[in-house]
């Protein structure tokens, strides 16, 4: 069966545009058509080739975290980043496995280049490395040298808007008649935290919206990373009102009034995301799409933190800070194991509990469940998708999605697997290879999924085939659905983390 959606770019194009033509408040947006290219997901090379995406340009990865980590704590910033893949962590009650040649490769070869040579790791049990605090580092990173290469600017408004149809009922007198209860269906719009409340964590988001930097890795020849390695800094566009959205989706729309990626489009876009990537206090996540450096292909989140303060050999240190933390409404793999285990009917029995919410892209993943009697880690550490294989196997790497025995309405569970971060990398969008923006060379433009495709036609994706089911249907077109009228827009939580 194939599913009939909206690409993700479409929808992005659907929130601008709504914006525009219902808001009477806040400066008055241009006409023209949206240019997604221009506009939404800017990968043009007079762009991410030009020197405002090479160091210390405000678009390079350098500027960037020299922004986040503040002055002198650009070494310890990295180190605890990137090296953070050298040992096992836990989150959520959950092992994140280490893997050591990424942090090889991105980190320490990059020190090595510096010239800086790094104290030997503290060794724990198996020979595997210990990571200890050792106070402020001495690293001073080159960042010239950084491995990663810029692949797009994407303007993520859509982030912040929600649009839903929902039936209201009104009294409307007709001549001769005494008054009948009509039911008509009416769009409404909410700004700010009206995606999953699991994406922002908090009420109190002062955000409209999103926008992104999305890089890939690169080795000493500035190849890409064979396999692919992926990090986007996801910020928060700054504001909480109609007018705030208005305003941000005002500037976003007039750089389409350029004809070509020149000098002018160039510092009009600069003056744009000047306005939220000036420090960390606009940051919302950096996540990591992994295929390169595992044997599944993995998807971690960090979350931001502006100042912590660490003891070490040297003293104490107050410091900014990438932590590890939970992938956004993606549960624990243990819960995509096949069988009735145990863990799938928990699965289940939450999205049989959630129908109702998850149809109206409310649900919120909680972090632990009930399994057999046992607390455990619902919402992932990390997300992986299917094992990655060889080279040349990486682009069938799109066969992963959501599902369990007993789940009730199979929209439900097409729903929930599109809006975790494996699901969306999978099946439920056709991500071959499981990246949406795809690693480049130098010189050459970033390739796009058909879920970000630019030229305005239906992606049709065939549904993933579901376990056995008597007498289920695999799937059904949400605009078939009765308790959604028939509404033309795609049930994706724009939220979700598709630009990687």
């Amino acid at each position: 069966m194939l599913v009939r959606s909206r690409s993700r770019c479409q929808w992005a194009a659907v929130s601008l545009l709504f914006v525009a033509s219902i808001c009477a408040a806040g400066p008055k947006l241009q006409t023209h058509r949206i240019d997604p290219g221009r506009e939404l997901i800017i990968t043009d090379l007079a762009v991410v080739d030009s020197p405002m995406a090479s160091y210390p340009g405000p678009w390079s990865f350098g500027h960037l975290i020299r922004n986040l980590a503040g002055p002198g704590n650009e070494g310890a910033f990295l180190e605890s980043w990137l090296g953070s893949w050298e040992t096992d962590q836990m989150v959520n009650k959950q092992v994140i496995p280490a893997r050591r040649e990424l942090a090889r490769q991105l980190l320490r070869q990059w020190q090595e280049r510096d010239g800086f040579q790094p104290p030997p790791p503290v060794l724990g049990p198996g020979g595997a490395p210990v990571r200890s605090d050792a106070g402020p580092s001495k690293w001073d990173p080159n960042f010239f040298h950084a491995p990663f290469r810029l692949l797009a600017i994407v303007n993520r408004l859509d982030t912040g808007i929600r649009i839903v149809r929902k039936e209201v009922e009104e009294n409307r007198g007709l001549p001769g008649l005494t008054k009948v209860e009509v039911k008509k269906t009416e769009m409404e719009l909410s700004v700010g935290l009206t995606g999953t409340p699991q994406y922002y964590g908090s009420s109190e988001a002062q955000s409209v919206g999103e926008a992104r930097f999305v890089f890939a890795a690169i080795d000493q020849a500035g190849e890409p990373i064979p396999g692919g390695f992926t990090v986007i800094f996801e910020y928060g566009l700054p504001g909480q009102d109609m007018a705030s959205a208005v305003s941000w989706a005002s500037l976003w729309h007039s750089l389409g009034d350029h004809k070509s990626f020149d000098d002018a489009y160039r510092r009009q876009l600069m003056a744009i995301t000047g306005g939220f990537s000036k420090d960390g206090s606009t940051l919302r996540q950096i996540r990591t799409n992994d295929a390169a450096f595992g044997e599944v292909q993995e998807l971690r989140e960090f979350s931001y933190t502006g100042s912590v303060t660490t003891s070490g050999a040297s003293g104490s240190a107050t410091q900014a800070r990438l932590s590890p933390s939970t992938v956004a409404g993606t549960p624990a793999p243990e819960f995509a194991l096949g069988g009735e285990t145990a863990y799938q009917l928990a699965l289940s029995a939450y999205i049989n509990d959630q129908e109702r919410e998850i149809l109206d892209v409310a649900h919120v993943v909680p972090g632990t469940v009930d399994v057999s009697g046992k607390t455990v880690g619902f919402l992932g550490a990390r997300a992986v998708l299917a094992p990655v294989g060889e080279a040349g196997d990486r682009e069938k790497n799109a066969g992963f999605f959501w599902d369990a025995p007993r789940i009730q309405e199979r929209e439900a569970r097409r729903i929930f697997s599109l809006n975790t971060c494996n699901g969306c990398h999978g099946a439920e969008t056709a991500a071959a290879g499981g990246f949406h923006i795809f690693p480049r060379r130098a010189g050459e433009e970033a390739r796009l999924s058909d879920f970000l495709r630019l030229d305005g036609r239906d992606l049709r994706v065939p549904d993933p085939p579901a376990r056995a089911r008597a007498q289920r249907p695999l799937c059904r077109n949400r605009a078939s659905h009765p308790a959604h009228g028939g509404a033309p827009f795609p049930k994706v939580d724009p939220t979700s983390c598709a630009t990687s």
